[in-house]
């Protein structure tokens, strides 16, 4: 089993961490808030990578837990700490509603932890966006980009637990006394 001892928390606060995350995150002795630098925070797999060095770079610790600032930690949101995987994140969901990466070989960045030997051993980059051939859509995220190099370097990803997700929803007034709302995700509408 993981200690908390040994693990260096990243939160990746582009707008800034939420409540519920800042209070989880204080069981961890070692932790920082990575704020972008200027206009960085529309590149997220630079500033994924930029924190993934600065952990390497700063600390000996042997393990990284990355978490989004509208990430929300429920209880078993720290059965990473169970794992026996160099790489394993959460189950977790999109913004639209549905679950991110569901495939047992994904994994979502949004809440994910690493070892400092799975991370030496791939090199940078580590995160990477690329395009469609024609530069005009998205071809790979930087979480499948990260998925797709752990396992040809040898790391099995594996998922554990479940994490929140602060996403907007719209609330409809309901049918009647047993159903007074409705909570739908935009893209059910």
């Amino acid at each position: 089993m993981i200690r908390r001892e040994d693990v260096q928390l990243i939160i990746f606060e582009g707008r800034g961490a939420n409540k519920h995350l800042l209070r989880w995150s204080k069981s961890f002795p070692h932790r920082w808030r990575a704020r972008p630098p200027t206009r960085v925070r529309d590149y997220v797999a630079l500033w994924r990578n930029q924190q993934v060095r600065e952990f390497l770079a700063r600390t000996t610790l042997g393990w990284v837990w990355l978490i989004d600032d509208d990430m929300v930690p429920v209880p078993d949101t720290s059965l990473l700490l169970e794992s026996e995987s160099d790489v394993a994140c959460c189950r977790c969901w999109s913004r639209t509603g549905t679950e991110a990466h569901p495939a047992e070989a994904e994994v979502s960045a949004a809440c994910l932890l690493v070892s400092r030997h799975a991370l030496e051993a791939v090199g940078p980059p580590w995160f990477q966006v690329v395009l469609s051939a024609d530069g005009t859509g998205l071809a790979k995220c930087e979480c499948t980009y990260f998925a797709e190099r752990m396992r040809a370097a040898g790391f099995t990803p594996a998922k554990l637990g479940r994490v929140g997700h602060i996403v907007p929803l719209v609330v409809l007034p309901g049918q009647g006394r047993e159903d007074p709302f409705l909570v739908k995700f935009p893209k059910d509408l």
